[in-house]
């Protein structure tokens, strides 16, 4: 029948010099991932800013493209051609709106991932 107890037990002072050998360890790690830290932070503080500025111009370029939806829909009750690409033009607005609101969303979560990665 084969044993369950391994063939050298650790003693008390071993398992301790193990313990404080990884706290050692993870204080060094700690230490060298701090400037990456302060980066990260600062950089996230940018980006948002960068991505604020890049809504903005984004929003002002899908603004008239939305309107042009709107007339064309318009002309298309009497021409119906022009409703359909209304429509298309109007889903291709959405779904860049809605591509743009992922990036963002996308960006901060990865931003926050990487800062709790580093502080824990």
């Amino acid at each position: 029948m084969a044993s369950t107890e391994p063939e050298h037990p650790m003693g008390f002072d071993e398992i301790f010099k193990n313990a404080m050998r990884s706290i050692e360890d993870a204080e060094a790690s700690l230490n060298e991932a701090e400037p990456v830290i302060k980066k990260a932070q600062e950089s996230k503080e940018g980006r948002n800013k960068l991505v604020s500025r890049a809504s903005s111009v984004v929003n002002t370029l899908l603004e008239p493209a939305a309107r042009v939806a709107d007339v064309l829909k318009f002309i298309g009750t009497f021409y119906h051609p022009c409703l359909e690409a209304g429509n298309a033009l109007q889903a291709i607005v959405n779904i860049e709106t809605q591509r743009r609101d992922s990036d963002v969303r996308i960006g901060v979560i990865h931003l926050e991932f990487v800062s709790l990665l580093y502080t824990c």
